[in-house]
This record gives C-alpha cells, structure tokens and sequence, in this order.
C-alpha cells in the first residue's frame, strides 16, 4: 500500500506548500513535487524533473523577471519583426531595439503565466526543419508542419563549433533544443527558412554582401573601423604621455568607443545586440 499511497495520493507542493493529486504534480529532484499552478510559472522549455527546489524557485522568479521586460520594454518599443506575420500556431517576434525576442503562442500551452524571451545573444544556433505525415498505403506522404529548432547557449557545449555567436550569454535554465512550429500550410513553409536566413545574416551580421562591385563588405569595414580606432587610441596615449598631458575622461571615452568597433569586428552586428539586452537588464537585474 505504501507504494500506492505514494505514486497515487496526494503530495505537498514543495514551492507554496498546497497539497496536489497525481494528475496535478510534477516530481522534481531529491522525492520533492511541484504543483501545476507553480508549474505555470516556468518556462515550456525546461525540465522541472532536472531541477532542485532551489533551482525551480529561482527558475520561477527568473520568468517572472523577463515576462516585466516584456510587457514593460518589449511591447513599448517599435519595430518589432514577426514570424510569421499572421500568428496561427507559433510565433517568433524579434526586437532589434531591445536584442531579445520573444516566443508567442495562438494558445497557451500548459496555461504558462510569462511570456518566453529570449536574448539574441543567447542563441547558439537556428536551423529550419519540416515533417511531413507517413505514408498511407497507396497514398504518398502528405507535408505535416514546418518551424525552426533553436539551440539555446547553455552550459552544455556551447557554443557549437559552427555557431556564428563567438560571445554567447549562457542561458541559466534551458539546456535542451527549442522545437518551435511556425505553420501547418504547406504553402507558407518558406517562413522557417526566411526567419532562419534573417537570423543569421541580420542579427549575427554574417552577410557579406557588397553594395557595389569591388566595394567593401561590411564585414572588412568593420575590421578596418576597429584597427583605426585602435591605433588612434595608441596614438592618443602615446602623445598625452609624450606632452605630460592627461584627460583621463577622454581617454575612457575613446577607449570605451574602441572597445565597441572592436566588439563589431570579432563578434559581428550581435555586439550592438548584446549591448542593447545588457542596458534593459540593468533596469530589471536577473539574479
């Protein structure tokens, strides 16, 4: 009976303490339960069954935190991206102005409190998938749905060895691959792929287009951009030793200005990104 009684009766939520049934409960480490209600409040991405009390207190708090971002910055600012345009399954607006974006549902699965938000930085990498439903006998497969499988930067591995994100912030809770369904319309499977090349070459700054013939990419005027203001820096340094002249404000403010061409050029349009993320969570710190 004791074997019963405990996968079958009721357990004590180990967060806020309210008692749950078997079919309202999810085990976590160390033989503790969190209930549904407490469940609501955390990511759809991660694994409460790998997680302490500890952990999925912070977790609760850290979703708590992001979905603030998201109501109080994210939703104020302009020039949000959508994919696709018209929600119908699965959403995925991307903010330029804040270095975040944020997953959207047309219903919320497993009744999630927060909204997801995601740091462009803390993507290692995005890849376009498509399934297609079995073949039926003397019926060919039929086209199923299309999206985008994420991999989140996590301390498991990243960044990939392919990854155009060279300076990742970790995520602190998902570990695992965001499987995100964009359409069920075989006609719009092209927006995975459209939102996957966008992803690369406009947030990582990979595109190496030349806008004339024989002109430079933008990558190698980045490159250039950052060697000249490193060796006006020196220049500077050198010349106010030389004169006995010092202005350390100015000299802060070349250098910071220096730090960030040269961000440019080793990390790519994603420096400016991380930037922007890092300046919103000063305002709303994360534990």
């Amino acid at each position: 009976m004791g074997f019963f009684s405990n996968l079958f009766g009721k357990q004590t939520c180990c967060i806020c303490g309210s008692e749950c049934g078997a079919m309202h409960r999810t085990k976590i480490k160390n033989k503790e339960y969190v209930c549904d209600e407490c469940a609501h409040s955390c990511s759809l991405y991660v694994r409460l069954s790998e997680m302490d009390k500890d952990q999925v207190t912070s977790h609760m708090k850290f979703m708590e935190n992001r979905n603030k971002v998201y109501e109080e910055v994210m939703l104020v600012r302009k020039g949000v991206v959508d994919y696709p345009t018209t929600m119908k399954i699965d959403q995925i607006a991307l903010y330029d102005t804040c270095g975040m974006f944020a997953v959207l549902h047309s219903s919320n699965p497993r009744n999630k409190s927060y909204t997801e938000v995601i740091r462009y930085d803390e993507v290692d990498s995005i890849e376009p998938y498509e399934e297609k439903n079995p073949a039926s006998e003397g019926k060919q497969e039929t086209f199923k749905e299309a999206g985008v499988k994420i991999k989140i930067a996590s301390t498991k591995g990243s960044p990939s060895k392919d990854s155009p994100n060279k300076n990742p912030h970790v995520h602190p809770y998902i570990t695992h691959e965001l499987k995100i369904c964009l359409t069920k319309d075989e006609s719009n499977k092209s927006v995975a792929v459209n939102l996957a090349t966008y992803y690369y070459k406009h947030i990582f700054g990979t595109d190496d287009d030349r806008s004339r013939f024989w002109s430079m990419s933008k990558n190698e005027k980045a490159n250039l951009k950052a060697e000249v203001d490193m060796a006006n820096l020196i220049g500077s340094a050198i010349k106010a030793q030389k004169n006995g002249e010092t202005d350390p404000e100015a000299i802060r403010e070349q250098f910071e200005a220096t730090q960030e061409s040269v961000n440019r050029a080793n990390y790519g349009r994603l420096a400016d990104y991380s930037k922007l993320a890092d300046e919103i969570f000063t305002q709303y710190p994360e534990q």
